[in-house]
């Protein structure tokens, strides 16, 4: 009798396993910085014997779905209209990030043939990170992304709403349109899809750089980055 309680209590246990799996999965599409983020599916994805990239630093769960190159998709943010693509997975809240950040907005903007194409990459360890990557998206509604992202850079400290509200100001956003559009789903799943992708190409931290010489991994030194950058001419 009690071996018949004990094998009852397990299926149980599986059954609860399987519903809170599915729970995660769903809640996933509104939680990205607790759930891993829809649109890649790389906990769900089947198994792969595919061998990761040597040139990307492995972040997606070892076994599962991976992409192996950046795409240009319609709702990325982007500087400049050059061949050559720097892709970009980044935060503005993210202080120790912002000297490279604005270094690759520069060299964008100072090179004709350069392509700079922003993907959010929101993290827990990076304070109000969702909130100020919403933010971003709605600025770039307005076609003002770019000068929006460089006021916030010249941030020194954690970005809150004041920091968000006088940049917002300082670039000339409509103020209602601006307010309404940060608390709508769009922009949010636009920051979730951009990290999902970062995850599913194995980004493992910001900022992560892959550019047509190859991807610059998030422990690069600094001064390391800035050279390798600095060649793709």
């Amino acid at each position: 009798m009690k071996e018949h309680f004990r094998v009852l209590i397990l299926l149980g246990l599986v059954v609860l396993a399987f519903m809170v799996l599915a729970t995660v999965k769903q809640a996933s599409r509104f939680f990205p910085l607790i759930f891993v983020p829809s649109g890649y599916q790389t906990l769900f994805a089947p198994p792969s014997d595919e061998q990761p990239d040597p040139l990307i630093t492995p972040g997606a769960p070892l076994g599962y779905q991976r992409l192996q190159a950046p795409s240009l998709l319609p709702t990325d943010l982007t500087l400049g209209k050059g061949q050559k693509k720097v892709y970009i997975w980044s935060s503005l809240a993210c202080s120790s990030c912002r000297t490279l950040t604005a270094d690759a907005i520069s060299l964008a903007e100072k090179n004709a043939n350069w392509q700079l194409v922003w993907k959010d990459f929101v993290s827990p360890l990076y304070p109000n990170a969702n909130k100020v990557a919403v933010a971003g998206r709605c600025a770039g509604e307005q076609n003002k992304y770019w000068q929006f992202a460089k006021e916030l850079l010249k941030t020194d400290g954690v970005i809150g709403d004041k920091t968000i509200d006088a940049a917002s100001v300082a670039v000339g956003l409509k103020a209602a349109d601006f307010k309404t559009c940060r608390t709508g789903l769009r922009t949010q799943m636009q920051v979730n899809d951009s990290f999902a992708e970062g995850q599913a190409l194995g980004v493992d931290g910001a900022p992560y750089f892959v550019t047509p010489n190859g991807a610059i991994g998030s422990t690069t030194l600094q001064s390391q980055v800035k050279k390798l950058l600095d060649a793709v001419k």
